[in-house]
């Protein structure tokens, strides 16, 4: 499994606190919001790289809240 960069630790840890404090994941919007990114699309770009490193999958296409937790 490939080691994450340090922003990749810090928006999986954000992931996991997230989840554990509200029962879900949060949104791409909500992950950019805490980050204070101008566009989804950087959140985005975050969940594909840790989707490919296997710390999290996705559950469906276009589903809001389908990420799943894997580490």
């Amino acid at each position: 499994m490939e080691p994450l960069t340090p922003v990749q630790t810090t928006v999986f840890r954000f992931l996991k606190s997230y989840a554990k404090k509200h029962g879900y994941p949060p949104t791409r919007a909500e992950i950019a919001s805490n980050f204070e990114w101008s566009s989804d699309n950087a959140a985005q770009q975050h969940l594909m790289e840790l989707a490919r490193k296997g710390y999290i999958r996705r559950a469906a296409k276009g589903i809001a809240r389908g990420l799943v937790l894997l580490k």
